[in-house]
């Protein structure tokens, strides 16, 4: 028997299964559609079954030629899940949890990251943000942390090829994206290796697979203004200066109310009008993001093709920051023959982000703005000397005035990247296919920054001195290779059987250098010849890992699903005789509703899930061997000529192996009602140990730490996915998704002699570490002094003012209790009106600016500055270091800045609940009637108005989402959240925009 088979549109389908019924007989369609089987007579049943469609049964009869159209499964069509390397599985046979996104979703409102678009998208999916500042990246975990000091984030791939992301994240245009699927648990990533220990963000792009026989043109052009969402409160009603006195030169603002001041002699020996000056007010403009993006794609029986262009030009609120971004991408599949499928995926962006890299930390001149009293009008007043413009004026000579540095200083980050992979696929025999896919991720950036002649402490100076030039550029190139034989076989009447046995190469070269110049000759130059000190640096490193894998998914009736797995990783970047390492899988997945059908009256669909996975971590990238440095300046060398080096403080064990996890997830899936409603509940428990640490060594070894492996950390948390469509219609429909995350993560141990690690300082004030026994990551700082009998504060006997506790304490954590997010849509006819809102609930958050702004007498905090008051608690005093409390507080103090310098050193007094509820995003479509865009020759048009970060209810001093990471120089090892230093907020974005179809 011969045959085609087609969908409803007379696509052909290649891959459908073609079975004769209650036999082992079976093949599968090839690139074209058609198949080819023999059949013992005439009464034979043949089975079509694809995923995504309804299975049908066909009866031969006479006839030798039986072609088939299947009809697309609408109960079913999301039930496809892009798993490792690509490979498609029906939801019902994992026995994992994995959550699709569709691209729709991730680029609906015009967010220009990628990152930035996944918040809220999916359960267990964490995504801090570092700044608001355009072209900045993110932090993502899922289901939190594993490792304390290494990576936490996923491996992201893109068309079956993985590629550098994180801080790169940025050179992805969401708008090329079909869809991301979602690997969360260890088992979900296990083929994927010691790089997927974090879970795995595969990313499919447009591919023309579902489009029509004739080249379909898209464009798209989409336009937003950008406004800083949320800026903290401030008071704007007393002048610079202490107690209640007037003093230009002082950094505090508890001087006398403004309105008082009558007019007075400045620092620039004019007279000036005393005014109120919204200076932080002033500072920001308004920004614009204009997406353009514009898709060609045609399908059919040769093959499919999307050619895409994207362009980003984004302007911040900070005029001299911005982000252009050029996308330009292929992504195809063809079937030369009937045995041969051919893919090529091709990505090239160009990226420039102008910004300023002393955004956040005590350097940042946004710290500045806020700072600065309202009584000084920081935009009126000149910010440079009129005789010579490389000298600063401003009240404050340890800082810089922020708009100088705008129009002197800069920073420009240029990147290159090219990506991209050949995909081959070939049948060998039936049910048995060969595939290859070789790909290569190359990206190079150049960054310039330039701080001028002035900059800094030096800008006060006569003449002013300082400034530096810095040039740096890196250079990264990943090789990926993959080969992979796949075979599908029908044992029985009810089994079935998947195997995949496959060997992976992945190759990693990357170079770097640095080349500064400071202390400048003269201005206006940005060149390394102008500094009298010049610093260079230069770095290569590589690593290889090769990785033999192998995958058996057993079913039974439909209904019972055994899937094992096992990967054994070779890394050349561990001690020779460590360098390989086994990891293995297993997960079960029982379809309730097959096994028991009488079931199908209460559930549409009914599953259970368990499965157990261990993965690795390599920690530390490039850490085999000892590096070494030039011995100079801090020794004479070169002498007589001869170079000097010093070697590293860090020696290797030879013993290190990578960190290891070992994960249990049980799970559920539930779904009513014909599917208008589904429940996928997840609860998992990984424990990591083998954590890779510095850890002390004694300073006879010549090393003063040793990479090695100690520790563990316990994760566990609970995962619920709601999708209702409470409402159905033939006009309306309403559709609500749920995504509810709740984990933990503790730390149960840590390399002997060491009880705690730290992860970042702000300041010295409060801390953010691991410590054992401890949920990660935890404040640790000193609270208030409390009476041990009562638990409430004790403030000083004379003064009033409360006590600190000199003994250091775990304060509590940032991590939320839970996060809920709700994505809400809505169709009538013609128009939709989709929304997302986000629901975090507890946590610790600590503002920097806060503790700041109150010690100046800056927040509005100290408006009731008149009042006296007196502090609810405890009158007690320290008495040969032992505390002594006495009775209740009856002192009324004002509350100066005595007051809240006190509390600045109590960092328990800044720690606010990091709650929030959050508006994320709304967007609003109308889609212009088929009778009217087919008069002017296009196939459709939309109209669509988008809004993001629109409402913000929290009692945080600052926006609760923003984070100090590793990307401000000293603070952090990129694992701490929580802490807020002075960063730019985030945009809050109205636009809108058109979508034509030809």
């Amino acid at each position: 028997i011969t045959g085609q088979v087609t969908d409803e549109v007379g696509v052909r389908i290649p891959a459908v299964n073609v079975s004769v019924k209650n036999t082992t007989r079976g093949t599968t369609t090839d690139g074209n559609g058609t198949y080819r089987l023999a059949v013992p007579d005439a009464s034979a049943v043949l089975v079509f079954s694809s995923v995504g469609y309804e299975k049908q049964e066909v009866t031969v009869g006479s006839r030798t030629a039986v072609d088939v159209v299947l009809k697309a499964d609408q109960q079913n069509l999301d039930e496809v899940v892009v798993t490792a390397f690509g490979i498609k599985r029906e939801q019902k046979a994992l026995g994992y949890a994995a959550q699709k996104v569709e691209g729709e979703q991730l680029s609906a409102v015009g967010n220009t990251n990628l990152q930035n678009s996944l918040q809220g998208k999916a359960a267990g999916v964490q995504v801090r943000l570092s700044s608001g500042m355009p072209g900045r990246p993110a932090l993502v975990n899922i289901r939190g942390s594993r490792s304390i000091t290494g990576s936490n984030e996923p491996l992201y791939v893109i068309d079956g090829l993985p590629v550098a992301a994180g801080s790169r994240s940025i050179d992805f245009n969401p708008a090329d994206v079909e869809s991301v699927d979602i690997l969360k648990g260890a088992a979900a990533s296990a083929l994927y290796g010691v790089r997927a220990s974090n879970g795995v963000i595969v990313i499919t792009t447009k591919s023309g697979k579902n489009a029509s026989k004739k080249p379909t043109i898209t464009f798209d052009s989409q336009i937003a203004q950008d406004r800083v969402s949320f800026l903290p409160k401030l008071q704007y009603e007393y002048a610079q200066g202490n107690n209640d006195l007037f003093d230009q030169n002082a950094l505090f603002s508890f001087g006398p109310k403004i309105s008082s001041l009558g007019s007075y002699t400045n620092l620039l020996g004019e007279q000036e009008q005393a005014a109120s000056y919204r200076n932080m007010d002033d500072f920001y403009g308004t920004g614009t993001t204009w997406n353009n993006n514009l898709e060609i794609a045609q399908g059919g029986s040769f093959g499919n093709y999307a050619i895409g262009v994207g362009r980003t030009d984004q302007t911040g609120v900070i005029s001299t920051t911005g982000l252009k971004r050029t996308n330009l991408k292929f992504n195809g599949l063809m079937t030369p023959f009937e045995k041969l499928k051919i893919g090529l995926s091709l990505n090239y962006a160009d990226i420039n982000v102008d910004d300023f890299p002393d955004e956040a930390g005590n350097t940042s001149f946004f710290r500045t703005v806020y700072e600065t009293p309202p009584s000084y009008n920081l935009v009126g007043k000149p910010f440079a000397s009129l005789t010579n413009p490389y000298q600063q004026i401003f009240f404050r000579a340890a800082q810089n005035n922020p708009y100088w540095i705008l129009a002197n200083n800069s920073r420009n980050i240029r990147t290159n990247r090219t990506f991209g992979n050949l995909f081959l696929e070939y049948q060998l025999a039936p049910g048995l296919k060969a595939t290859y896919r070789v790909g290569l991720d190359n990206f190079s950036t150049k960054t310039e920054r330039y701080d001028e002649l002035g900059t800094g402490p030096t800008g006060r100076t006569t003449p002013p001195s300082g400034g530096q030039f810095l040039l740096q550029n890196q250079q990264e190139t990943q090789f990926n290779s993959n080969f992979f034989l796949a075979y599908d076989k029908i044992l029985s009447k009810y089994l079935t059987l998947n195997l995949i046995v496959g060997n992976e190469l992945f190759d990693i070269r990357r170079s770097g250098s640095s080349t500064s110049s400071s202390n400048f000759v003269t201005g206006a130059w940005p060149s390394i010849a102008n500094g009298t000190t010049i610093v260079a640096s230069n770095s290569n490193n590589a690593q290889r890992v090769v990785g033999f894998y192998g995958n058996a998914n057993l079913g039974f009736r439909e209904m019972l699903y055994l899937t094992l797995s096992a990967r054994k990783d070779y890394a050349s970047n561990l001690p020779s005789g460590r360098r390989s390492f086994l990891y293995p899988s297993a997960g079960l997945s029982f379809v309730v509703t097959e096994a028991v059908p009488v079931l199908r009256n209460v559930f549409t669909f009914a599953k259970l899930r368990a499965n157990y996975a261990e993965v690795g971590q390599l920690g530390q990238l490039f850490v085999n061997g000892v590096g070494y440095s030039a011995a100079n300046p801090g020794y004479q060398f070169p002498f007589n000529g001869v170079a000097g080096f010093l070697p590293s403080s860090t020696s290797i064990s030879s013993t290190l192996r990578p960190e290891n996890t070992r994960s249990v997830e049980l799970g559920t899936e539930l779904r009513f009602l014909k599917n208008r409603v589904s429940i996928d509940y997840t609860y998992f428990r990984s424990l990591s140990d083998g954590q890779i640490f510095g850890i002390p060594l004694a300073p006879s070894t010549g090393f003063g730490s040793q990479v090695s492996n100690a520790g563990k950390m316990l994760s566990r948390g609970h995962e619920v996915m709601l999708r209702v469509t409470p409402l159905k219609t033939a006009a309306f429909n309403w559709d609500l998704n749920v995504n509810f995350s709740k984990y933990k993560t503790t730390v149960e141990a840590l390399p002997e002699g060491l009880t705690r690690i730290l992860l970042a300082d702000a300041n010295g004030q409060v801390q953010s570490v691991a410590e054992k026994g401890q949920v990660y990551p935890s404040f640790y700082g000193r609270p208030y002094q409390r009476d041990p009998a009562s638990g409430q504060i004790v403030v000083n006997s004379t003064t009033g003012i409360p006590l600190q506790n000199p003994a250091l304490q775990i304060l509590g954590t940032p991590n939320p209790d839970f996060e809920i997010n709700f994505i809400n849509t809505f169709r009538y006819r013609s128009l939709s009106l989709g929304f997302q809102v986000d629901w975090r609930k507890g946590g610790l958050f600590y503002s920097m600016l806060q503790a700041e702004s109150r010690t100046r007498g800056l927040s509005a905090e100290t408006l009731d500055r008149d009042v006296p008051q007196v502090i609810s608690g405890k009158k007690g005093r320290f008495v040969n270091n032992q505390l002594v409390v006495e009775s209740d507080n009856d002192i009324a103090i004002r509350r100066l800045n005595p007051y809240w310098a006190a509390l600045f050193v109590i960092p328990e007094a800044q720690l606010e609940d990091a709650s929030f509820v959050r508006l994320r995003e709304v967007n609003l479509t109308f889609d212009l009637p088929a009778t009217l865009t087919k008069k002017v020759g296009m196939a459709g048009a939309s109209l669509f108005l988008t809004g993001r970060n629109l409402f913000l209810l929290t009692k945080t001093f600052v926006d609760p989402e923003l984070n100090m990471t590793s990307t401000f120089a000293g603070s952090s090892v990129g694992n701490s959240v929580g802490i807020e230093w002075y960063q730019q907020p985030q945009t809050r974005s109205l636009g809108g925009g058109i979508r034509l179809k030809f």
